[in-house]
């Protein structure tokens, strides 16, 4: 059996698709025309000041700004020259602007306005899923969670649900309105041609049902419609995200490892990992080793374990 270099066991880096493995989710050409904005190279010097605010020292407006609402953040910086100054020097949105600004077009085309910037820089420099705490290579943009491919295909609480079936639980529609929500995109979502044409406001499961009475959510939900990964409905929410490494310029779309997507019996077969964690599960693993000749244009390959 031959050992092989690093660069032969670890795919590529992921970089961010519309369509994942036949799977439509959020995609840059539909989001592209909903920001158009970018950091100005060489700003000029303002020549309006921001009135009674620009009392108040830059470092509190600033702090005040890091939680304003996405939509909110954009609607200051379009006052004057001189509140875009202050928005573009926030170093949370100038990383995810040159990093993944299709993010912020997600959040002002779908109406999310349930989370700040912070929070959205925060999400983007964690790397864990907010259910598994494996790499995480999406956004649940409804409440900016980080989440890998496994769990919000899978897991109940990324299902989002209508406002018709909220109120059936018992949720008024004053307390709707203060729960984490978005409105979908015209598009198709998964690998079916259905064209979804309307455009639905959705609510955050979890927070919904926190807030339901118990016996009107079982009779709410029990009919409700599931097809897991043919969904619709669950992808409606999610879009790529990269992981904002420590490290200037480090940018991560999650690896694979070669071996174990090989094997899809494997527990492991969709699991993406960091850098830091590739190497963490080369280590738990065993190094691969090349067991058998190229077949179908591919390597054979095996996590060994090295006996002492």
């Amino acid at each position: 059996m031959e050992n092989l270099p690093f660069s032969y066991i670890v795919g590529g880096q992921r970089r961010r698709p519309g369509l994942i493995e036949d799977r439509r989710i959020l995609d840059d050409k539909i989001l592209k025309r909903y920001y158009p904005y970018s950091i100005s190279e060489h700003p000029s010097q303002p020549s309006c000041s921001l009135g009674q605010v620009d009392q108040l020292p830059d470092e509190l407006i600033l702090y005040v700004c890091l939680e304003l609402t996405i939509p909110s953040l954009l609607a200051f910086r379009g006052v004057n020259r001189r509140a875009r100054i202050l928005i573009e020097s926030l170093e949370p949105y100038r990383q995810v602007l040159e990093h993944c600004p299709y993010i912020i077009g997600a959040c002002v085309a779908t109406e999310a306005y349930s989370f700040s910037i912070n929070h959205l820089y925060n999400s983007l420099i964690t790397s864990e899923c907010a259910t598994c705490g494996n790499f995480g290579e999406h956004l649940y943009l409804i409440t900016c969670q980080r989440v890998c491919s496994t769990c919000y295909l899978k897991k109940k609480a990324y299902l989002p649900i209508t406002a018709t079936a909220a109120r059936r639980a018992g949720t008024s529609n004053k307390r709707l309105t203060q729960l984490p929500h978005f409105t979908s995109l015209p598009g198709r979502y998964t690998a079916g041609k259905l064209m979804h044409k309307k455009r639905t406001k959705y609510f955050d499961r979890t927070a919904v049902e926190q807030e339901a009475d118990p016996a009107l959510w079982t009779k709410a939900t029990e009919k409700e419609r599931d097809f897991g990964s043919v969904e619709p409905v669950r992808y409606k929410a999610i879009i790529s995200a990269p992981y904002l490494g420590p490290s200037a310029g480090d940018v991560q779309w999650g690896l694979t490892c070669l071996a174990c997507s090989e094997d899809m019996q494997s527990p492991r077969y969709h699991i993406l990992y960091s850098q830091a964690g590739i190497l963490d599960h080369l280590k738990d693993f065993g190094p691969v080793r090349r067991i058998g000749p190229l077949r179908y244009g591919r390597l054979s390959l095996m996590h060994v374990k090295e006996t002492a």
